[in-house]
């Protein structure tokens, strides 16, 4: 787990994917998709459904299925120490 802060609130990353687009197009295009560990979202960390910050066509925070992200998936970690934060976020180190 690594906490990431924007200017507006602070979250705890648990694990970092990078996908191809769930739409197809006519280009491959690569969705980033920090999964959180948000206890008020009530999802246990082996669950299929998960809260993410969803980098894409926008920025977004929204719930993803980790089974559809694994088919997708061009990288899948959970060791956090050499993924750069979200633009407009930093880690915060404790």
């Amino acid at each position: 787990m690594r906490k990431m802060q924007d200017k507006y609130q602070t979250i705890k990353v648990i694990r970092h994917f990078n996908a191809k687009c769930p739409i197809i197009t006519d280009k491959v295009e690569i969705w980033e998709y920090f999964i959180i560990d948000d206890p008020e979202m009530n999802f246990h960390k082996d669950d299929d459904i998960q809260y993410a910050l969803v980098l894409g066509w926008h920025d977004e925070f929204g719930t993803v299925s980790i089974k559809d992200l694994k088919q997708r998936a061009i990288t899948d970690t959970t060791d956090l120490s050499k993924v750069a934060p979200a633009p407009d976020w930093r880690w915060i180190d404790d």
